[in-house]
């Protein structure tokens, strides 16, 4: 998704070019260090865009009803009332009966609002009804796998040495579904139909790629120092 190239001088001192040669362990290092700078700037930037500071296309009103129905939002919640209050009702204890009648109502009110939201997206209506809240939904965050996949060393990351540089980017099955979290990523990233893309890995702006350079003239510093 992004191919970064970082151009530093190593001058004419021959250990020095020696150290950093093609496949050398330092250059191993420098790539290492860089890769750090570089998805800690794909997090910022991920974290940022999820919650509608970027140029990401904004979540859908159907998305957004699908993510609070799976957190119990309406019939799932309903049905869980009545379990909670079914020995109270039937031992008809502490007004039960007028708890239960009362929460029933106000879910179904809820329930209502929520269906005619689904169904004004139906007919094409981009917005959420009147009043209706989002519950925090956030852009390509929901399990929160792809952010934990930005972070080097973790279990949805893969950044691993090739000829001349560093592979990074994502590995592993996603929780939920049959596509793998590199598959779903790619997806994401460069859309197709109805679904908006939204890029993930890209390439580092100005101020990335100054700090990529100064981790790596602190490395090429650090080794002419201790050969000086």
């Amino acid at each position: 998704m992004a191919a970064i190239i970082v151009k530093v001088s190593l001058g004419n001192l021959p250990e020095v070019r020696r150290a950093f040669a093609p496949g050398s362990r330092m250059l191993r290092r420098v790539y290492r260090a860089q890769a750090l700078v570089y998805a800690e700037a794909m997090r910022t930037r991920f974290a940022t865009f999820s919650a509608g500071g970027g140029t990401w296309a904004p979540l859908s009103s159907a998305t957004i009803f699908g993510r609070l129905a799976r957190r119990g939002t309406g019939t799932a919640r309903l049905a869980k009332l009545k379990a909670k209050l079914r020995s109270d009702i039937e031992a008809d204890s502490d007004g039960a009966w007028g708890k239960y009648f009362k929460a029933v109502a106000s879910l179904k009110r809820s329930i209502a609002k929520r269906r005619a939201g689904e169904r004004a997206h139906v007919r094409g209506q981009r917005t959420l009804p009147l009043g209706y809240q989002t519950g925090g939904a956030q852009i390509l965050r929901d399990t929160g796998t792809l952010f934990r996949g930005l972070s080097i060393r973790s279990a949805g990351n893969q950044t691993i040495d090739i000829a001349e540089g560093l592979s990074y980017g994502f590995r592993g099955p996603h929780p939920r579904g049959s596509l793998t979290l590199a598959r779903l990523a790619t997806i994401h990233h460069y859309g197709g139909g109805r679904l908006p893309a939204r890029p993930i890995l890209v390439d580092p702006d100005p101020a990335t790629v100054a700090r990529m350079e100064e981790v790596t003239n602190r490395l090429v510093a650090a080794t002419v120092g201790g050969r000086a």
